[in-house]
């Protein structure tokens, strides 16, 4: 080999060694896959905006969060920290680019993208984020997969503000990333169950307030024997439970409907409630808001007279499964002794037992009148019932008493009505007294 071929060779040699040690001693640097980095406990606002639609989350005292954009209507629990622990997971797929002719269609830039920023309590930024289009959906394959789509496949395009590379993150959600407030919303707006208001009082303006005392349930109106309707006052603390936000509010006209609650173990709530313009709104300690209307109407609507108990027999006709008719010598009981067939037996006084057997269908009218008994109004007479000639309903469910009734004077249309566990009588159509006890002798063994 000649001098000159072997000197060719070794600064081939020395040429290849040196770029090795280069690349060994220069790695290219690693891209940090984490996107979002902060301290989520450090986050004392949210805002999310895309062009001029914006919805401002706040931090107050201790961990409660409120849409200070809107009325400072409280937020559903845990959704901020959902919000930021979805950021926080964000890992880095792929760099899309760094071209801002690209970003209207990446959707990273512009009046129409969406944008995510964070601050601490003396508001320094945290993270500045704008939250693009979802990447990774092949139309044709969809089409092949019968509509559907390959989610390991999808991807956000995210970019920084403060930067001009767009990067592909691990996530295809985009809702919580929308300004619209009422995604945000605490609903129902109050805390708490309908089981645990132990005290409800209503003021209606130019009427008489009305307080119910409602432990035990269904409880008392305060200083009226009359019974109150479980179901009925269950339904109105249901509706108040149910007032739903829908945006911000405005401060209360003077005089207006006012609801008082207190629960076990807590202070009583005070809150108002008023309707303008075809309009529901809500103002209480620190809070006013516009209502959903459904809800708020029902609670606007509530007066006493709707709360007290109207049917006398708690059961439906189809859970009744004895029923016991008494009135003078006259005593008639039936039994549901299988789905289709009941038993009915007499045991007047003096007479021996007697029994007979009848389709369901013969007692249905008298099942569904028992159960429909309505209470007209409830008032004390002046007469006893005592002093009266009196008849005695008993109605029985599986495995307890639903309501013992005593049929006693009458006035005009009307005949009292004495309930076991009610301090004053009601009164209700004879007409349908006298049909019961025509159904019940109907069906009585000759």
């Amino acid at each position: 080999m000649s001098r000159r071929v072997r000197s060719l060779a070794v600064l081939v040699a020395l040429l290849a060694g040196a770029q090795a040690a280069l690349r060994l001693g220069a790695a290219p640097a690693r891209v940090d896959p984490l996107v979002a980095r902060f301290d989520p406990a450090a986050v004392w606002r949210v805002v999310l905006s895309r062009g001029e639609r914006q919805v401002v989350l706040e931090r107050r005292a201790g961990k409660e969060w409120v849409v200070a954009s809107h009325g400072a209507v409280p937020v559903r629990r845990g959704a901020p920290e959902g919000l930021l622990r979805l950021l926080r997971g964000w890992r880095r797929q792929r760099v899309a680019g760094s071209d801002p002719r690209r970003y209207a269609e990446w959707g990273v830039g512009g009046d129409d993208a969406r944008r995510v920023q964070l601050f601490a309590r003396s508001g320094t930024p945290l993270l500045d984020l704008y939250v693009g289009r979802v990447t990774g959906i092949d139309p044709v394959a969809a089409r092949a997969r019968g509509a559907q789509v390959d989610s390991e496949r999808l991807g956000l395009f995210v970019r920084a503000a403060d930067e001009a590379e767009v990067s592909v993150v691990n996530a295809f959600l985009l809702g919580l990333f929308e300004p619209v407030p009422r995604n945000w919303f605490r609903r129902p707006l109050l805390e708490g169950r309908p089981e645990d208001v132990r005290r409800l009082r209503i003021v209606r303006p130019g009427e008489d307030p009305f307080e119910l005392l409602l432990s035990p349930f269904p409880g008392r109106a305060l200083g009226d024997p009359r019974p109150l309707d479980p179901a009925r006052v269950y339904g109105l603390l249901q509706q108040i439970y149910m007032l739903e936000p829908k945006g911000a509010g405005r401060a209360p006209p003077a005089g207006v409907f006012s609801v008082e609650l207190e629960r076990a173990g807590e202070e009583s709530e005070r809150f108002l409630l008023w309707e303008a313009e075809g309009r529901f709104f809500f103002a209480g300690e620190g809070l006013r808001v516009e209502l959903a209307a459904q809800a708020a109407q029902k609670v606007l609507a509530a007066r006493l007279d709707g709360l007290w108990r109207r049917r006398l027999i708690g059961a439906g006709e189809g859970s009744l499964a004895r029923l016991h008719w008494e009135e003078g010598d006259e005593e008639i009981a039936l039994r549901l002794r299988r789905e289709l067939t009941w038993e009915a037996t007499c045991t007047g006084i003096g007479r021996p037992l007697a029994s007979r057997r009848w389709p369901s269908g013969a007692a249905k009218e008298l099942r569904e009148r028992v159960a429909a008994l309505e209470a007209v109004r409830w008032e004390r007479s002046p007469r006893s019932t005592e002093d009266a000639g009196w008849a005695r309903l008993v109605a029985v469910e599986p495995g307890r008493f639903r309501a013992v009734l005593r049929f006693g004077v009458r006035r005009g249309e009307l005949r009292e009505v004495i309930v076991d566990g009610v301090a004053v009588p009601g009164w209700v159509p004879e007409a349908e007294v006298q049909a019961i006890r025509a159904a019940f002798l109907a069906l009585a063994p000759d």
